[in-house]
């Protein structure tokens, strides 16, 4: 059994997404989806949902996402920089 961690995602980031989509998001993000064997506090995380990455903080009870953006986006954005 895991201990769920408390998600803060800035309001920032909340407004543009879906209610249902933001509620499952916090419901993985409290289950702490890193993997085991790295639980490093200073390093990034990230993980695809849907149709955005997410990236995230983590300590011991708590995760912060830093950003969530459209994979249409970054696929864009990815595209400019290889010209």
């Amino acid at each position: 059994v895991f201990e769920e961690v408390q998600v803060t995602i800035p309001e920032e980031m909340r407004d543009g997404l879906d209610g249902e989509y933001l509620e499952a998001l916090k419901e993985i993000l409290a289950k702490d989806p890193r993997p085991a064997y790295q639980r490093k506090q200073e390093r990034i995380y990230g993980l695809t949902y849907g149709e955005y990455n997410v990236r995230f903080k983590a300590s011991p009870h708590q995760i912060i996402v830093l950003s969530v953006e459209a994979l249409n986006e970054q696929k864009d954005l990815s595209e400019r920089t290889k010209k």
